[in-house]
């Protein structure tokens, strides 16, 4: 995937998730798992792609971010997150929360909302029905 799908992608998820007046309340808590990320993403790490997914995020969309919770991180992890500090402010740093497992996630989300794959009680995330009550 490029590096402007990523970016569109999340831009349309985020927007399409502030339909949702709770979620415009509450904000937004991301779960950033880093599984199978290698040499292949880090060719996309640089300040330029950083720094323009950080203002798609921060100054094109009204979301209130909560925090950041990384999981399964790898070299490509640290690296990333090297490249990142340089350029995030202080407040938007200090929302990242690197997790060495998934148990670590119970402390911050409740077991119902995090899916099965990472050890909670999720099993249907995705709610394509939506779609179909429109109609």
């Amino acid at each position: 995937m490029s590096i402007d799908d990523f970016t569109r992608i999340s831009l349309f998820t985020a927007a399409q998730a502030l339909r949702h007046p709770l979620t415009q309340m509450a904000g937004f808590r991301f779960i950033v798992d880093f599984k199978d990320t290698g040499f292949r993403q880090i060719k996309y790490c640089t300040l330029s792609n950083v720094k323009l997914i950080y203002l798609s995020g921060m100054e094109c969309l009204p979301v209130t971010f909560k925090s950041y919770h990384v999981i399964n991180g790898n070299f490509a992890t640290k690296f990333l997150w090297a490249v990142m500090k340089l350029v995030l402010p202080a407040s938007l740093r200090n929302m990242f929360n690197f997790h060495s497992s998934t148990e670590e996630l119970f402390d911050f989300f409740p077991r119902s909302i995090i899916p099965k794959e990472y050890g909670g009680e999720l099993e249907n995330y995705f709610h394509g029905g939506l779609a179909q009550t429109r109609q």
